[in-house]
C-alpha cells in the first residue's frame, strides 16, 4: 500500500501512469496481467495471456507471443519463471524454456520435444517429463 501511494504521488509521465495502472490492476487481481519489458530502447507491456513461450538464450530472454512477435529482452529466463510462479498457465520445461500450456498442440517425452502454436519448438527436459505431464493434467 505504501509503495502504490509513492508511486502515485510520482506519477508525472505518460508511461510511469501505465505502469502505475498495471501495478494497480495486478495488485488487486493478485495477478500479473502485463509484463513490461524494454525491447529496442522501447518499453512495451505485455499481455501475459498472449505469451507463448520464454526462451533462454545466454543473459537475455526470447518472449514470443500469438501475435507472431517475439521481444528479445535482457532479463534472464529465471526472472519471468519467478515472476509468473503463481500462474497455473506457466511451466519451466526446461533451463531454457518457459511454456504457456494454453498453446501446447503437443509433445513428445521420447523426443523430449513440446510443439507450441506458431511451430515453436520449445526443449522438454527428462527430469522434469512426469511434473510435466502432472501439470498438464492440472491445467
Amino acid at each position: 500500500v505504501e509503495t502504490v501511494e509513492r508511486i502515485r504521488k510520482n506519477v508525472n509521465n505518460k508511461s510511469t501512469l501505465e505502469q502505475f495502472n498495471i501495478l494497480q490492476e495486478s495488485v488487486q487481481s493478485k495477478r500479473v496481467i502485463k509484463i513490461p519489458v524494454i525491447h529496442q530502447g522501447y518499453r512495451s507491456f505485455l499481455d501475459v495471456s498472449e505469451i507463448v513461450a520464454f526462451e533462454a538464450q545466454g543473459s537475455y530472454c526470447k518472449i514470443y507471443l500469438m501475435s507472431d512477435e517475439s521481444y528479445l529482452v535482457s532479463k534472464k529466463i529465471k526472472y519471468y519463471e519467478e515472476l509468473l510462479e503463481d500462474l497455473d498457465d506457466f511451466f519451466r520445461s526446461h533451463k531454457s524454456w518457459i511454456v504457456n500450456f494454453n498453446f501446447i498442440k503437443h509433445y513428445s517425452k521420447s523426443n523430449q520435444e513440446i510443439l507450441m502454436s506458431l511451430g515453436i519448438k520449445a526443449k522438454l527436459s527428462r527430469y522434469r517429463a512426469v511434473e510435466f505431464e502432472q501439470a498438464m493434467e492440472h491445467s
